[in-house]
């Protein structure tokens, strides 16, 4: 859930867009999961024209998975700024991957967005990157193609101005295109998940190369994750180190806390200004999951009473391991099926919880078609809601003896 073109970020967090989407997957139309959220901050931030003052800003969005291992996302956000200035706009967004085999997979994130300000001032953007993902270990490395346009009008009174004649409408449309390439690497898992990442592009602009290198690093301590980056722009119009930094304090699985700040380079496609921002926020979200359809285990006993039953195919695996949050994250073994699913029957109170699987001592996976989130740093975790004893029955059914 979820890259997204460096200047895109820049926008977002220049209008304190903050979106912490919970991502939610299954394996059918009819399974998909939506999550709502709405988030509201204040401080002090940039606008398109490189003017900075005081920001209040607004941010609804919605985020549905119409089949397995695609995501949509919607959202919209409206920033207040002094003098009665503001911003409002909307944007879209796609996240599609293939599954895996021989420990590589397609992905391909794309994006639309639109903005509008009170001082004439317009855009609209639109991007894709295609990319091959392979999994080594604890690494995952990446390279393909980044393709993107955008289109700006600019509406002011020119020079010759007339009473017939008021305003001068400017319209520019720029396109992009080039590699992109980048790593991931989970340097540790529970109890505390550190994430480093780095990621090159190499963007082409009206003939002129625009390079943006940028690492990050993201850490969980319980409720509370931290991230960072930093980075830096190489361009004949611009040589400019950025970087940034986020706090998310998780209250809850509907509330949380979000403070922000950093700098980040001008646009390349839209030509919005590059600037700085400070907010501090906070975030609600509402989840409508959908019962799992993991996979089939074959050839072993049915669960027994009270207890559920988790899985994951890996038929190339020599070991498996689960971990969740009812045990603090210890890994426990799990056994394998004939059909090459693996899978663990443990004994949960009705309730939610996360869960993951360790393949070979090596990455955290989630089971295809479980529900998921964002656990924040970049990984995902699965969860699994326990239904009370009276529909107990019914819930390990759809858990797949």
């Amino acid at each position: 859930m979820r890259q997204r073109t460096l200047h895109a970020r820049a926008a977002a967090l220049s209008s304190f867009a903050l979106v912490v989407l919970v991502f939610g997957m299954t394996s059918r139309v009819a399974a998909q999961q939506v999550v709502t959220q709405f988030s509201a901050a204040a401080g002090s931030s940039t606008d398109a024209r490189g003017i900075r003052s005081n920001t209040v800003t607004a941010a609804p969005g919605l985020v549905f998975f119409p089949q397995s291992r695609v995501s949509l996302a919607l959202s919209a956000s409206g920033s207040r700024f002094a003098g009665n200035a503001w911003q409002a706009g909307g944007s879209a967004g796609v996240s599609a991957r293939s599954p895996e085999r021989a420990r590589t997979a397609l992905t391909l994130n794309g994006g639309a967005e639109y903005v509008r300000t009170s001082y004439d001032f317009t855009f609209s953007t639109l991007d894709a990157t295609p990319a091959l993902e392979m999994r080594l270990g604890p690494v995952i490395a990446f390279g393909g193609a980044h393709v993107a346009s955008a289109r700006t009008a600019v509406r002011g009174a020119g020079a010759m101005a007339t009473p017939q004649v008021p305003v001068v409408l400017t319209s520019i449309t720029r396109s992009a295109r080039g590699p992109v390439f980048g790593a991931q690497w989970q340097v540790s898992n529970a109890p505390a998940p550190l994430q480093l990442s780095y990621r090159e592009e190499r963007n082409r602009v009206l003939g002129t190369i625009v390079l943006d290198r940028s690492a990050s690093a993201e850490l969980a301590l319980g409720p509370l994750v931290l991230a960072g980056s930093a980075g830096r722009r190489l361009s004949p119009m611009e040589r400019l180190t950025f970087a940034s930094g986020t706090a998310v304090l998780s209250l809850g699985q509907s509330v949380s806390l979000q403070g922000s700040a950093g700098r980040y380079p001008s646009s390349y496609l839209t030509g919005a200004s590059g600037g700085r921002f400070i907010s501090v926020g906070v975030v609600l979200r509402a989840a409508r999951p959908r019962a799992p359809q993991l996979p089939r285990v074959h050839g072993v006993p049915a669960v027994r009473g009270g207890a559920t039953r988790l899985s994951l195919r890996a038929p190339d695996a020599t070991r498996v391991e689960l971990a969740g949050d009812w045990n603090g994250w210890k890994p426990v073994p799990a056994k394998r099926a004939a059909n090459g699913v693996w899978y663990a029957d443990v004994r949960l109170q009705p309730g939610e919880y996360r869960y993951a699987f360790r393949v070979d001592g090596g990455a955290w996976r989630v089971p295809e078609g479980a529900v998921t989130s964002d656990d924040g740093f970049g990984g995902k975790s699965a969860y699994i809601t326990v239904a009370t004893a009276a529909n107990r029955r019914s819930n390990h059914h759809q858990e797949e003896r």
